[in-house]
């Protein structure tokens, strides 16, 4: 159960911050709703009154300036209070759990996560790794955490910004059971691709499922490994899941863990803020969240110590 104390104080900050942000939105909208008014006199200056023209061209600059830099202040302080009542209040939320706990992803945190994600095949090369939150689960069974990624690849060129969307939604990293040394990895073959070129590193493994191959690519370092990794149990389990979850999914079995991606384009684990944090509706979507990562782990069987 939360602080009650605690979450009074938070909620009077979430209060505060939410009311800001909408009064600052409020000044926005009349900033633009003066630049269009500006612009009607410009259009008139222009065609009937000369008089009219310079007061006009100033005016409208003048708010379209103001409501930009009104909506970028907004967003900014949005986002930064978002970002400390939503630990704040996570680490409250699961400070009393025995299953889960909230991890804080600070820069270094990230920074770290960056490089470990870098050294593995999962997703190939990238250039940019966006970490909002983490959750180790743990139970008699097994313990394993779940991230909220985004993994990109940034080109710069001249004046221009190009940024390629590998991977968003939710990585699960359990430990495995089974022991292996190579990397096998695995992706729904329909939309989701690895940053690298994979048949190029790794061998493409076949299946005699022929529905599976329909639904997936496998690829290893170790044609005999895979084979062993995964069962004809594991690959029904895995079918199962993705059709449950209606999403892409995207796996690997390397570095002695068992990687398996989710793609989900929303922001999972958000905490809005126009919700008072004494309503228990507020955190309705972050435990269904939560309890779908549970949900996919057993199914796929990961803390089965008798093998996938």
């Amino acid at each position: 159960m939360l602080n009650q104390y605690n979450i009074a104080e938070l909620e009077n900050l979430r209060y505060k911050v939410w009311s800001k942000n909408r009064l600052l939105y409020i000044f926005v909208i009349i900033c633009k709703v003066l630049f269009w008014c500006c612009a009607v006199i410009l259009c008139y200056g222009v065609f009937l009154n000369l008089q009219s023209l310079y007061a006009s061209i100033i005016f409208a600059f003048a708010f379209l300036i103001a409501a930009g830099s009104i909506d970028t202040c907004r967003y900014s302080q949005l986002l930064k209070y978002k970002k400390e009542i939503k630990q704040k209040v996570y680490k409250l939320l699961f400070s009393g759990s025995s299953d889960f706990k909230y991890i804080t992803m600070d820069e270094d945190e990230v920074s770290k996560f960056f490089e470990k994600m870098q050294r593995l095949n999962f997703l190939g090369s990238f250039t940019k790794l966006v970490c909002d939150d983490c959750f180790l689960y743990k139970s008699n069974d097994i313990s394993f955490k779940i991230y909220d990624i985004g993994i990109y690849n940034i080109a710069t060129g001249y004046k221009t910004k190009i940024t390629q969307k590998i991977f968003e939604g939710m990585l699960i990293v359990a430990p495995s059971f089974k022991n292996f040394s190579g990397v096998t990895l695995i992706k729904a073959n329909k939309k989701l691709k690895f940053a690298a070129d994979i048949s190029s590193m790794y061998e493409r493994v076949n299946f005699e499922d022929n529905l599976f191959e329909e639904s997936f690519d496998v690829y290893s370092s170790n044609q005999i490994e895979a084979r062993y990794l995964l069962t004809t149990a594991f690959m029904e389990r895995l079918m199962k899941a993705m059709s449950k979850e209606r999403r892409q999914i995207i796996g690997s079995f390397e570095d002695g863990n068992v990687f398996i991606g989710v793609q989900d384009c929303k922001d999972l684990f958000e905490l809005d803020l126009s919700k008072p944090l004494t309503d228990e509706e507020t955190f309705t979507q972050l435990f269904s969240e939560l309890k779908r990562a549970v949900e996919l782990v057993e199914a796929l069987k990961l803390k089965n110590k008798i093998g996938l």
